[in-house]
């Protein structure tokens, strides 16, 4: 329903200006969703006499897939390996949300793997230089993702029902 999205995205945007987040005043986000929700369905001929919104959550992190820490900002990734031997090809990937740390450790483990080992096959040759593009777009979309603020901004109770 574009009129649901275009209401939560000029929420959004006002908080943005405002320099407000969903944890610091999630009441006043949900009363103003409605609100606009409403303005937006009106054209339509919908009118609501009542909108119950649930509860705004501000985002929560994701858990880095390889160490397990939640307090450095995390992305998802995809990197695969590749290993050629003359008609025989072993592949493996390691899929998950990243820190950058870890995802640097990933791609660097296994884009190794692809330089020493992938060549030495008739798929190595084929396989071996989309996996290394795919590796570099996958770290590169970790190493440059959107920051995440950090947990102790706000009011303390990020990430509580």
């Amino acid at each position: 329903m574009p009129a649901l999205t275009d209401a939560l995205a000029a929420v959004q945007k006002d908080l943005r200006r405002q320099k407000t987040s969903i944890a610091q005043n999630p009441q006043a986000v949900q009363a103003e969703l409605g609100r606009r929700v409403a303005q937006q369905l009106h054209p339509y001929g919908i009118h609501l006499l009542a909108l119950s919104v649930d509860r705004v959550m501000p985002p929560t992190p994701m858990p880095c897939a390889s160490c397990g820490t939640v307090q450095r900002p995390t992305a998802y990734a995809n990197f695969f390996s590749n290993a050629s031997l003359l008609v025989v090809r072993y592949s493996w990937d390691k899929r998950g949300h990243f820190c950058a740390l870890c995802a640097l450790k990933c791609f660097l483990g296994y884009t190794a793997v692809i330089l020493v080992a992938g060549w030495w096959g008739l798929f190595g040759l084929l396989f071996s230089p989309i996996l290394l593009g795919l590796n570099l777009v996958n770290i590169c979309k970790v190493l440059l993702r959107y920051r995440m603020p950090s947990l102790s901004s706000g009011s303390g109770q990020a990430g509580r029902p």
